[in-house]
């Protein structure tokens, strides 16, 4: 914090009205430089923007900023401060648009709302995830495409966009 005040010139006290913790200064950085490229698109079906936004994603995760992101979830294994605001700045935003997504595409009858969000979220995801930080296999745009062919047909009605 110290050296983060310094490079803004600005005291400690001033961070830590915007920031409680040097963790969320960290996540709300990270999101700050890389939200605009991993939000979802707003137009087109919804099983189009899942699939463009998982292969943004996956594209995310193999680069540096993928690092970054292993890092803050390794770091946040013995750091609670560090998990929380990780899942707070980074995790819970990208959800609530997901679910708004997912709402809306039942409201038109684009898929069917039989499903439960969250764990429909943590199954789509969680492969990549998976494979960003345990390394066993390439996050490659075709295993995007497999994890998705896999789970989509789940949420029922609509063409399978590409």
């Amino acid at each position: 914090m110290e050296a983060v005040a310094a490079h803004a010139k600005v005291g400690k006290a001033t961070l830590y009205r915007w920031w409680s913790n040097k963790a969320e200064l960290v996540v709300d950085a990270f999101v700050s430089v890389v939200e605009r490229d991993l939000r979802f698109s707003v137009t087109g079906p919804v099983k189009k923007t899942f699939r463009d936004q998982m292969h943004n994603w996956a594209l995310a995760f193999r680069s540096p900023l993928g690092q970054v992101i292993a890092a803050v979830i390794g770091a946040g294994q013995s750091d609670p401060e560090i998990l929380q605001a990780f899942r707070t700045h980074w995790m819970e935003p990208r959800r609530v648009e997901a679910r708004k997504l997912l709402a809306h595409a039942v409201e038109v009858g684009e898929i069917n709302g039989d499903i439960d969000f969250d764990t429909f979220l943590d199954l789509l995801y969680g492969p990549l995830y998976l494979r960003l930080l345990l390394k066993n296999a390439p996050l490659t745009h075709e295993f995007v495409d497999v994890v998705f062919d896999t789970f989509m047909p789940r949420l029922g009605p609509g063409n399978d966009q590409r």
